[in-house]
């Protein structure tokens, strides 16, 4: 796999994340508006103004791009990422319309990697479009590509594709020799796809209601995202037939809702600031029941 050197990463702008991993803690939602957009977009116009273009699904004007582009396969330092891999991440159909031009015509390559060690292919699975995922694969995409800069698991289109719950994806790569998993990551990958679309189906509904959503004090916010991460997860455990951990995760339940009914919200305290001071509470809880269990 090729993997194209940049000389600056920009980390995206708007981030929902849900740790998974309970009795070590949780961030439940970590959301964070992009700090100065119009800037940002202004630079990415500067950088490079088909990747603008494909960011902003101009796709008219992206193929005129296309034409004017002096590396097709440069990795634009504001994202981080490739055209293709712009193109790719596209869940509408119009990725395909995109993603064959600049393959076909314009010579770029889906073996390269951005500075996030993803290719093209990475993407399309995530996205879960299976036409961009068969070109691709057609045309020089490797379905066992691993991302060079996790260096604790095995990142692969396939993997990808468990992640986001892609199951025709995963279907077809596996059918184009795919290295498949052990039945532990992939119940790991579905539990995160679970938890992850619960907790992406919150966030949707906040930015629905935006105004409510900032006049809601940190305890409330916190309480409600909890309760989604933690039913979406036992729910899933339950189907997998993992009693023991659904014990685990209700022993946890007690614990942080009990940190969080305990502790106050001062006044102008942000989210972030409360959520953190909970999850000490609830770690030094734990801490401190598993100091007095009896040594075996």
């Amino acid at each position: 796999m090729k993997v194209k050197k940049v000389t600056k990463r920009m980390v995206p702008g708007m981030l929902i994340v849900a740790v998974l991993g309970f009795g070590q803690g949780v961030e439940v939602i970590g959301g964070s508006t992009q700090d100065r957009v119009p800037a940002r977009l202004s630079a990415l116009y500067e950088n490079s103004r088909l990747h603008y273009e494909l960011h902003r699904k101009h796709y008219d004007h992206a193929l005129e791009a296309m034409v004017l582009a002096k590396d097709i396969d440069m990795v634009e330092e504001t994202t981080g990422m490739t055209a293709l891999g712009l193109a790719a991440k596209d869940e509408s159909a119009d990725a395909i319309d995109m993603v064959r031009p600049l393959v076909l015509r314009f010579g770029a390559d889906p073996r390269i990697a951005d500075a996030k060690g993803y290719t093209a292919l990475h993407y399309a699975a995530a996205a879960g479009n299976l036409a961009v995922v068969k070109f691709l694969a057609d045309h020089g995409g490797e379905v066992d590509a691993a991302n060079p800069l996790m260096k604790e698991r095995r990142v692969t289109p396939l993997y990808m594709a468990y992640q986001k719950d892609r199951a025709r994806i995963a279907d077809f790569l596996k059918f184009r020799g795919a290295d498949d998993f052990d039945q532990a990551t992939r119940e790991r990958l579905e539990l995160g796809a679970n938890t992850s679309a619960a907790v992406k189906e919150l966030w949707e509904k906040r930015v629905r209601d935006l105004r409510k959503y900032q006049e809601t004090d940190p305890q409330t916010l916190l309480r409600e995202e909890f309760k989604v991460f933690a039913d979406a997860t036992e729910e899933t455990l339950r189907a997998q037939g993992k009693q023991d951990q659904v014990e685990e995760l209700q022993q946890f339940r007690e614990r942080y809702l009990a940190a969080l009914e305990t502790t106050p919200v001062t006044e102008g305290i942000s989210y972030r600031d409360y959520r953190d001071l909970v999850q000490e509470k609830a770690s030094a809880t734990e801490a401190q029941q598993r100091s007095r269990r009896p040594s075996r």
